[in-house]
């Protein structure tokens, strides 16, 4: 059984991300399979000629790995459930997602969630989040998986990381999820559809 995924984009036959992507590769086999040799991607993608956007799903363990390619599709996103939890591990991109599937069950018939473990915002069910208070974005330093694209907005000054509690939600005008194949500002929210 493949135990890990990664999932990066193609955007105009270039993969932007894909260093991140082998970083976060790295550090798995580190943590689980120190003593195997690491899964190297960029031999692994197809070379795309084409305009759009594709995505690449790896799912992977220590000995295997499967390659999906499709072109993406984005999601409608219309509104997103707060959700409270208690602390679960996702620090690493697991295949096993079940945890965040039995909690986007329950979303009723919002779009999406947002995950708040400890009274601390983490992530939705796909996504990191940012959060925009008319004059900068932020993402929450209690993130439940530290993203590629999340780790590019932080370096390239986009995005700043603070601490951010549920309370802290209606203070911004708007959430944005960010992921390998979602920029900045792609998908928006306002907080006034969030729903409690």
């Amino acid at each position: 059984m493949y135990r890990f995924i990664e999932s990066i984009a193609c955007i105009d036959g270039y993969y932007p991300l894909l260093e991140k992507h082998q970083e976060r590769v790295n550090r798995t086999f580190k943590k689980f399979y120190n003593s195997s040799a690491i899964l190297h991607l960029e031999p692994l993608l197809p070379t795309i000629n084409t305009a759009g956007k594709y995505k690449m799903r790896i799912a992977y363990n220590e000995l295997e790995h499967t390659l999906e390619q499709s072109t993406y599709q984005q999601k409608v996103t219309h509104s997103i459930k707060v959700m409270e939890v208690p602390k679960f591990d996702y620090q690493y991109k697991f295949h096993d997602r079940t945890q965040l599937d039995h909690l986007y069950e329950e979303k009723g018939d919002a779009s999406d969630i947002l995950i708040i473990c400890d009274g601390k915002i983490t992530d939705s069910y796909y996504a990191n989040v940012c959060l925009y208070d008319g004059c900068s974005w932020w993402t929450p330093d209690s993130f439940l998986l530290n993203g590629v694209k999340r780790q590019s907005l932080i370096e390239t000054g986009k995005v700043k990381e603070t601490a951010l509690t549920k309370s802290d939600l209606l203070s911004f005008q708007k959430l944005s999820l960010v992921n390998a194949l979602l920029d900045l500002e792609e998908i928006e929210i306002p907080t006034d559809r969030l729903i409690f």
